[in-house]
């Protein structure tokens, strides 16, 4: 691949990653929630969903979706499920951090599959993947050798902007300390969960 594969790539990356979808805004409100820290495994989650896509998109992507059918179906109705789901949990706090805390997902590798299957369940990261990524890299001259560059890339764009989403969203959770400021913080990520797990089930 030619250096400007590699930028083209980088600027179609950013501009996929910057606009918010449903895995920026889960990751916007668990760090509303519960601070930026708890969405590091979200994150990781989503970057390994987005390898996936990047290596089937490399080695018949259009193949896979059509052989997935009602499955992929089923994958994006339990995605936007478990995203509301978790949305209402959070409309349903009081507002302490101890309730809040109970309420969300356990362990880190609940977290993190939570990503993973936000990024499976996502339309936007199967259109990126199966229409753009062909259109602005030579996909017949990705070799063992160029694979690794874009890798890197892939993740280290999701990694900095969605890390970014969550650092802001943490500092702007730090202007509510009373509990009744909490409270609206979190019945306001709740409801960005909840959008969010919606706007995957019905598209």
């Amino acid at each position: 691949m030619a250096l400007h594969q590699y930028l083209t790539f980088t600027i179609a990356m950013i501009v996929y990653v910057v606009t918010p979808g449903p895995g920026v805004m889960a990751v916007v409100a668990r760090s509303l929630a519960d601070g930026a820290a708890a969405t590091i495994p979200h994150i990781l989650g989503i970057v390994t969903g987005n390898l996936i896509y990047l290596l089937a998109s490399l080695y018949g992507l259009s193949w896979v979706a059509s052989q997935m059918g009602q499955a992929f179906l089923f994958v994006k109705l339990a995605g936007g499920a478990w995203l509301v789901y978790l949305g209402i949990r959070l409309w349903r706090t009081s507002g302490k951090i101890t309730e809040l805390r109970k309420r969300q997902p356990k362990t880190a590798i609940a977290t993190y599959f939570t990503g993973l299957t936000i990024t499976a369940s996502n339309p936007k990261a199967i259109l990126f993947y199966l229409a753009v990524l062909p259109a602005v890299i030579d996909m017949a001259a990705v070799d063992l050798v160029t694979l690794l560059p874009v890798i890197i890339i892939n993740a280290l764009v999701l990694i900095i902007i969605i890390g970014t989403y969550s650092a802001i969203a943490a500092q702007i959770r730090n202007l509510f300390t009373r509990s009744s400021a909490l409270k609206k913080l979190n019945r306001g990520a709740g409801s960005i969960m909840i959008a969010a797990g919606l706007g995957i089930a019905t598209s």
